[in-house]
């Protein structure tokens, strides 16, 4: 599962999700945010007046897939500064995810 969840993590929603609400010790079957593995510096996703900012974190893999993960890095190819271009329209303001396992 991939996403753009627009909150911060430890929120109560994405602990939801991650299905790890409720509980004192990490579940064998809560999600993994494989993004949250990219380091700190490299995790740039979006640009806002000039500015690189950082993106919110995205529940990804189930445990299973997360330990077979390769590489998980965010594609800035054409990264575009939403408001420098307010008036074009795009599919995104955010760097997809790519992840790959192996």
């Amino acid at each position: 599962m991939c996403g753009d969840f627009n909150d911060v993590s430890g929120s109560l929603p994405l602990r939801i999700v991650m299905g790890t609400a409720g509980t004192d010790a990490p579940r064998a079957d809560a999600l993994v945010s494989v993004a949250e593995l990219i380091p700190i510096a490299e995790r740039i996703s979006v640009l806002h007046g000039g500015e690189a900012r950082r993106d919110r974190p995205r529940p990804s893999s189930a445990p299973r897939f997360a330990t077979r993960l390769d590489r998980c890095a965010y594609d800035r190819t054409g990264l575009i500064d939403l408001a420098a271009s307010a008036t074009a329209a795009y599919a995104s303001d955010h760097a997809p995810l790519v992840v790959r396992f192996a």
